[in-house]
């Protein structure tokens, strides 16, 4: 088109500028490659939406009395999610094994991809061993009670 444009009409400045419309649109192209290749590469947070879906999944079963410490990524095409669930501190294994049993399965259905780590922790627990964790404990409720 430029060739055409300089010989017949004689427009010679539609060569260069043709070169950089080019080299603009394969910029474009290599910025978007590079974007999806890096977004590929490294973990990235999941959206607040998402985080609130699988929070109110979470805190649906009964016998939960807080979830705290929610940390999600996603990495690659791969999604993880990890909390701390709180439960009654007179519960028997048994039956705080039952609800977080109860609720993977609720998230799995939910969210069939998602690999989920869950901690249990007695009603009121601290974790004060780790520094990277707060001392004061914030529950997610989105305000619902639970």
């Amino acid at each position: 088109v430029a060739l055409v444009l300089d010989q017949y009409v004689g427009w010679s400045g539609a060569d260069p500028i043709f070169g950089i419309v080019i080299a603009l649109w394969l910029a474009w192209g290599a910025f978007q490659a590079s974007s999806n290749a890096i977004d590929q590469l490294m973990d990235k947070e999941w959206p607040e939406d998402f985080r609130a879906q699988f929070l109110d999944v979470a805190a649906r079963q009964p016998g939960i009395r807080g979830i705290h410490d929610f940390r999600t990524r996603r990495s690659g095409s791969h999604d993880f999610a990890q909390f701390h669930m709180e439960v009654a501190r007179d519960l028997t294994v048994e039956h705080a094994h039952d609800i977080v049993e109860a609720v993977e399965r609720n998230l799995r259905t939910a969210f069939p991809k998602v690999e989920v780590l869950i901690h249990l922790d007695p009603e009121g627990h601290v974790d004060t061993d780790n520094p990277l964790v707060e001392a004061d404990v914030t529950p997610h409720w989105f305000g619902k009670r639970i």
